[in-house]
């Protein structure tokens, strides 16, 4: 009997991504924005996340948004 192939891991969709990227950053100053309006065509994702400081000074664009919440759980990881 031949085993049971097993399905590629769901990705998660970006903006529950970014939404937890946002529980990780709580309390660090830092936040981040999806820049996508409903309504509106599909930005791509190198262009729709900006990590930015809370006051909305500063702000970086997030080329890799899965990438950005991977650094933040290895970190959080390491603190624990």
């Amino acid at each position: 009997m031949e085993p049971i192939p097993q399905k590629p891991p769901r990705r998660l969709q970006v903006k529950i991504a970014a939404r937890l990227c946002n529980t990780l950053l709580e309390g660090s100053g830092l936040c981040v924005r999806d820049w996508q309006l409903p309504g509106t065509n599909p930005l791509p994702k190198h262009k729709r996340f900006t990590l930015e400081t809370t006051d909305g000074d500063d702000w970086e664009a997030i080329s890799d948004i899965y990438a950005l919440h991977a650094q933040l759980l290895a970190d959080e990881e390491k603190k624990a």
